[in-house]
């Protein structure tokens, strides 16, 4: 009984060696091939990808194959063959891959232009915050592309996706701008000048000049008293989602 615990002990130890091994080989593939890639050596990190694609050690190499060929990176552009590594991935739950998918269904970029299939895997990659899926997938609910018009919907995607992502690089800052317009909108049901003015204003923090202008309109409409509060609510929601003193 001692010699069959020892050699349990033993396997797991075996295993265990092999876990850290496989893992330290993902980190520090994934590691360089970033290198490679920010260092524009797209032949070398395409070769690594490639490694931890083919023996399954990492989900995002495929993700990041696909983005190879998207942008024709080291290879001839191909956006059919970025969207068979994009369906690839998606197939292994890797959430950027989940993302590019939708984004080719949406785009009909080296797939159908497919609104449903678009809406369908952009809402998985939304129900895990990815704010790029939860920034489209919001304009698709505003408009009824792949999924029936809610424009309450649209606004709580598009608030969660400038509340989860880079808000002054990627998608909150024309997420704050289109939240502004919504509301401005008389013909929309969510109908609300102080609320605008409130993520126009946070728009125009970050240098937006669409929403400068859009604001300055909204100054007739808007007593001293509701510009206050809207001032006020752009504060909490900077208070709430961002470091600020």
């Amino acid at each position: 009984m001692k010699k069959i615990f020892l050699r349990i002990l033993a396997a797991l130890g075996v295993l265990a060696v092999v876990m850290v091994v496989w893992i330290g080989t993902e980190v520090t593939l994934l590691t360089f091939a970033d290198e490679d890639h920010e260092n524009g050596d797209y032949a070398a990190a395409l070769e690594k990808w490639r490694f931890l694609a083919d023996y399954g050690i990492t989900d995002q190499a495929e993700t990041e194959i696909g983005k190879l060929y998207l942008h024709g990176q080291g290879v001839d552009q191909d956006e059919e063959e970025a969207t068979r590594w994009f369906a690839r991935a998606a197939d292994n739950y890797d959430l950027e891959g989940i993302y590019y998918l939708g984004m080719q269904y949406n785009l009909g970029r080296g797939a159908p232009n497919d609104y449903e299939q678009a809406a369908h895997y952009l809402g998985l990659a939304a129900e895990y915050d990815h704010a790029g899926a939860q920034y489209f997938l919001a304009n698709m609910y505003m408009y009824g592309q792949g999924v029936p018009e809610d424009k309450r919907e649209g606004e709580a995607l598009l608030t969660r996706a400038v509340a989860n992502g880079d808000y002054m690089i990627r998608y909150g800052l024309r997420g704050f701008y289109l939240l502004g317009l919504w509301k401005t909108d008389p013909e929309v049901e969510i109908h609300d000048l102080v609320e605008a003015y409130k993520w126009l204003l946070l728009a125009v923090v970050d240098g937006d000049q669409e929403a400068d202008d859009r604001l300055t309109e909204l100054d007739e409409w808007l007593t001293e008293e509701e510009r206050a509060e809207a001032n006020d609510r752009a504060v909490a929601w900077l208070r709430e989602h961002i470091e600020v003193d």
